[in-house]
Order: structure tokens, then sequence, then C-alpha cells
């Protein structure tokens, strides 16, 4: 049937037999319309003959593509009569359109082409041209398949290596490294050019390709001094765990405005299936962290920590834990060597509202560099306990209007505005 013919539709008769009617279901003709149905031969309005039936028997077909024909008279045999006069047709190379229409006889179907329909033969400049095309297309596919893989669509201002990939003065990388194929083929470097690098908690630097051995080989940069603080920006989160998809793609933004901490915490409007998502899995955690430095040129990375119990931390970040390493239902992610070694000094609780102190008001003189705790609660917002549990450990609420923004939204929002207030964008 070609695409542009309606599919035909049941139609139930009643036939006469032997003093009873009987409801026997026929198939509609596409091309015509049933006018009567007398016995089990069909009247058709227009000139069209019935269609024929092809035998089903394997061995009384020939191989290949063959046309069946049979007499034009309406049959009124069984509807399992085969018709075996078949004529072989060799196989074409051109592409025909298929008119599928249904018999008048029975219920055999076959396949009617129409010489007009069939397409010339492509000739041998056509089909060079077809092969360049799909060839470049297939390089195309090919190269930008390569880049995802390799990590060269991502953003690098700044090209980190860990501290275990640096010898002395020198970091050395694999050529297949999706670090060296972004100097190699996003910036154009080669060996004597000079990018900036950095190596990851330690400072960043410029560094001078010495060795670019290809994808086969190594790739080595000399690194000058490091240069920068290696001290933690003064804003940190607690963080109602958000939902998985949410959280993953918030991890490099976080990272690239700049935060100490980040404190994932349980709440009563938190999902417990959030806590075994992927996006707290380590690697994933650190791959995005990764991705937010080298946008930002940054290379201090923040403290992930993740507790499943809301009091404890709360009770922790308030320093009512003071001697005490052990806080009930934490669990640190990425930098727990450093472990407790911060003090926070302002607790700000994010709660939208009409009466709601201000960033500015909040933080009117407080000394810029004194670390600031934001509390952000899930997008359903905290309940009255959270809300009071939190404000009878000291923090203070403050707002952005009146406006219930997003998780990702209110986290940018809040330490944008924090950071401004303290001028602390280092």
């Amino acid at each position: 049937m070609r695409h542009d013919e309606s599919v035909p539709s049941l139609q139930h008769t009643s036939l006469p037999h032997r003093g009873m009617r009987l409801r026997k279901p026929l198939r509609r003709h596409v091309h015509a319309q049933i006018v009567s149905v007398p016995q089990r031969a069909l009247v058709l309005r227009g000139n069209q003959p019935p269609r024929p039936r092809v035998s089903r028997d394997p061995s009384e077909r020939p191989r290949g593509r063959s046309r069946a024909y049979a007499s034009s008279t309406p049959s009124h045999s069984s509807s399992r009569a085969r018709y075996v006069a078949t004529e072989h047709v060799p196989p074409a190379t051109s592409t025909t359109k298929c008119r599928v229409t249904a018999g008048a006889g029975g219920s055999g179907s076959g396949c009617k082409r129409s010489a007009a329909t069939r397409r010339p033969v492509d000739d041998a400049a056509q089909c060079a041209s077809r092969d360049a095309e799909s060839a470049m297309a297939s390089e195309n596919g090919a190269r930008a398949l390569q880049s995802v893989l390799f990590g060269l669509a991502r953003a690098r201002n700044r090209i980190l290596f860990r501290a275990d990939e640096v010898d002395g003065d020198e970091a050395r990388v694999a050529g297949l490294d999706a670090r060296a194929r972004h100097a190699r083929e996003v910036l154009g470097a080669s060996v004597g050019s000079t990018i900036r690098a950095g190596v990851i908690d330690e400072g960043r630097c410029s560094g001078t390709i010495i060795a670019d051995d290809g994808d086969d080989g190594e790739f080595i940069v000399a690194l000058s001094a490091r240069e920068g603080s290696t001290r933690a920006p003064r804003v940190d989160l607690l963080l109602a765990t958000p939902r998985p998809k949410v959280l993953r793609r918030m991890w490099a933004p976080l990272a690239a405005m700049g935060v100490g901490r980040v404190f994932l915490a349980n709440a009563s409007k938190v999902e417990r299936y959030y806590f075994d998502s992927k996006a707290l899995e380590r690697e994933t955690i650190r791959e995005e962290i990764l991705r937010g430095l080298e946008q930002a040129g940054d290379y201090i990375v923040p403290q992930i920590g993740v507790a499943k119990r809301l009091p404890p931390i709360i009770d922790r970040l308030a320093g009512k834990l003071e001697g005490n390493d052990m806080t009930n239902g934490f669990e640190w992610l990425l930098g727990g060597d450093r472990a407790w070694t911060l003090d926070v000094d302002v607790l700000l609780l994010a709660h939208p509202g009409e009466s709601r102190t201000s960033v500015a008001d909040a933080l009117a003189g407080v000394d810029e560099n004194s670390r600031v705790l934001i509390a952000i609660g899930p997008e359903g917002g905290w309940t009255e306990y959270e809300l009071d549990m939190l404000e009878h450990a000291g923090f203070r609420k403050i707002a952005l209007g009146t406006r219930t923004l997003t998780t990702d939204v209110a986290c940018i929002s809040l330490i944008s505005a924090v950071r401004e207030r303290l001028q602390a964008w280092e």
C-alpha cells in the first residue's frame, strides 16, 4: 500500500446461507466502493480486475521476485485454493514503488508495480557524488563522537594536573589524555608553546610544552612556580539534597562560583532514594567539580559531605560538637582529609517570604574574612519543624524577595550575593 492511501477497514456483511444469515468479515477494496455482496463474488464499481492469488507453496514458486497472473473472473472456489501460474522477473537495480491492493476473489495479496513509477538508475557521476557526501557525513560524525569521548567539548581555561602526575616541575600525561588533545587540537599548541596550567589544591601556574608524541606517546609540560592561596573560598553550603539530575548539573557551576564546602543533608521533603543515585558517586562528583574549576580557572577542590540525618549536621555546623570528631550519619565524599578544620562565623537560612532580611542587611558589619554558611532547603521548602530547629541553632533567615526559586538558581544567586557583599571574589 502506498503511503498516501488509507488503511482499509473491516466490514461485516450479512450473507445468506441455506436459509440462515451468517456474518462474514470482508476486506474493503482500497480503490473501489463495495456495492453489493452476492454470495462469494464482489461487484465493484469501476472496471478493476480482481486480485490474483499467489501460490504459498515454496516449491511451486521460482527464486527471486515473481509476478502472478490469474483469470479476471472472480473465483468461487475455496479461499485456500492456490494459483501457481507465475512468470519469473529478474532482479532490477532501480528502486520502484510498491502498490498493494486487496483481492476481490479471496484473501490473497500481492504487489502491483507500474513502469511509470520506476526511477532511472543513477549514473556514475551521481553515484560518486552521493558516495562523497556519505563519506563526509560519516567523517564529521566520527569527529563529533571523538570530541565527546575525549572531552574536547569541555571549556578549559586552565589545564589542571593532579599531584601524582607532577614529578618535580614536569607534568606527564598520556598523549591520548583529554587535556593533551585539548592543547593540541583546540588550543593549537605545539612543542614550545605556553599554556595556562595548574596543580589541583596547590596553585595556578604557566606551563611550557616540552614533548608531544601524539596519541601514542606522552604529553610533557614544564610547570613554573605555583602561585595563589591554598585557602578555600569563604562561602559554604548546607543544601537539602535535590533531585539527582538537578544535583549532577549543579556540581560544575558551584565549583566555578567558588565554594569551600558543600554539605548535602536529609530533610522531610527529600526522597530517600536520592542518596543512592550516581550523582553522589565520588568519581562523578570529582569529574564535574574539575570541569567547573577548569572553566573558572580555579584549582581548589571543595569539600563534599553527605549527612543522612539533619540534626547532627546542624549541631556540628553550629559549633555544639566541639572536641568530637564523630558526626552521626555523616560521610565525607571529597576532601575528607581536611575534615572539620574550618569554623563558620555567620549562619544564614534561605527561605522566601515578605518579612525576611536581605543578604546585605544580614551581613552588615561582618568582617570580609568571615566564613559564611548558607542553608538552602529542598524545592518544596523547609518544614516548620526544620525552620524552628535551624533558627534555634543560630541561623538567621534571609530571602531574595518573595519569589520561590529552584534549587540551582537559588544557590547561584545567594552565593553571588554573599561574595559580592564580602568582596570575596578570589
